[in-house]
């Protein structure tokens, strides 16, 4: 039995309640004291909890975690990403952020090819808002 299941519907249930302190509590517990290794689905809803408390700067550090830890990026994660770097960058203005902006939007493009008319749709809507800046 995997705990990933149980560490990413306790963080789920977290980004419900709007709770970033209790999903990195679950996080903490089950990646640092039980060693569990958190799969891209776990990273993905701990960037959405944090996304959803509006910390767009630890969604986006929780993502780049991600894929140091060689783990796939897909549409959802990617749009994810993408979104909080968007309103880092717009809060910001720095260069570096705009950076990893436009390099996250250049490589998700391929996680996009085969999606749903809607996630299509919203990756050429947040592909519009990279190319204002």
């Amino acid at each position: 039995f995997s705990h990933c299941v149980l560490l990413c519907s306790l963080v789920d249930v977290c980004g419900t309640q709007q709770d970033w302190q209790q999903a990195d509590s679950y996080w903490k517990l089950f990646v640092d004291e039980f060693g569990e290794s958190p799969n891209n689905i776990c990273y993905s809803a701990l960037a959405k909890v944090h996304m959803l408390c509006g910390r767009p700067h630890v969604a986006a550090a929780k993502i780049d975690q991600m894929v140091a830890n060689n783990l796939a990026l897909n549409s959802k994660i990617v749009s994810t990403q993408v979104q909080s770097l968007l309103i880092l960058y717009h809060s910001s203005l720095s260069q570096l952020d705009l950076h990893r902006l436009t390099d996250a939007a250049r490589q998700g493009k391929t996680h996009f090819r085969k999606v749903s008319q809607w996630e299509s749709e919203t990756w050429q809507k947040l592909q519009t808002m990279v190319d204002l800046f």
